[in-house]
């Protein structure tokens, strides 16, 4: 967003965004008052998730080309435009063709939840807006996150605090480093060599968890009257 043209006095950490005016509780760098809509710890632990989210995207791909017994650049070819869920179906769907035996297949199962929790945590975090209530009082560490999603624009509010956000960046930081000695151990496999299975990961926890599905009561179907079940016993066919 833009500065706004009025007057700012000079060491001022006030801004104008709009329709906010906000405190800024970020160091005295021009450029970060200029860009920032929340304040700098949390938009570290964002770029921290991002940051190792794209390691986890990339060894995503080399382990899909692992299961499915092909070299890394045919399984770039294969794999780079298949979307996140499509590529773990696609792995999951291969584990019982592969060479690797069922330790190792469990493994790899429950590295695709892993991956699976962390994809949806890491879009969460990806795809907000920050928001600025009026008891906030204009302080960047304040400002909440919603999601606006589907056709109906439902609004999800998401948590937000440092606690929450360093939560999710330091599980997928872990989960990008247990991936790479996953890809290691299976590379290793495919070449003969012996490995110590891997332990199983912890699988996240949502972030945002779905409501609860409400499953409606099946209709009876109406009971005939007691007319009708007399006639039906005393027709001849």
């Amino acid at each position: 967003m833009a500065r706004s043209n009025c007057p700012q006095a000079p060491g001022s950490n006030s801004i104008s965004l709009g329709f906010w005016t906000v405190a800024m509780t970020i160091p005295d760098d021009p450029w970060m008052q200029l860009h920032s809509t929340i304040d700098p710890l949390r938009a570290h632990a964002l770029g921290i998730v991002s940051v190792w989210w794209n390691h986890c995207e990339r060894i995503h791909l080399r382990i899909f080309s692992q299961v499915l017994g092909i070299d890394r650049e045919k399984g770039w070819i294969v794999g780079h435009d298949i979307g996140d869920v499509s590529l773990s179906e696609k792995i999951n769907e291969a584990l019982h063709l592969s060479q690797f035996d069922r330790e190792w297949r469990l493994i790899i199962t429950n590295y695709l939840a892993c991956y699976d929790r962390c994809r949806q945590n890491r879009n969460v975090l990806s795809h907000f807006v920050a928001v600025l209530t009026d008891e906030s009082n204009g302080e960047l560490a304040a400002a909440g996150f919603i999601r606006v999603k589907g056709i109906k624009g439902t609004t999800t509010v998401i948590p937000s605090s440092i606690d929450s956000l360093r939560r999710v960046a330091g599980e997928i930081h872990l989960f990008a480093l247990y991936s790479w000695n996953l890809h290691k151990a299976l590379d290793a496999l495919r070449q003969g060599r012996r490995q110590e299975l891997l332990k199983t990961f912890p699988i996240p926890e949502l972030l945002v968890k779905p409501p609860p599905q409400t499953h409606p009561k099946p209709t009876r179907p109406p009971r005939s009257s007691r007319a009708s079940r007399k006639a039906r016993k005393s027709s001849p066919v």
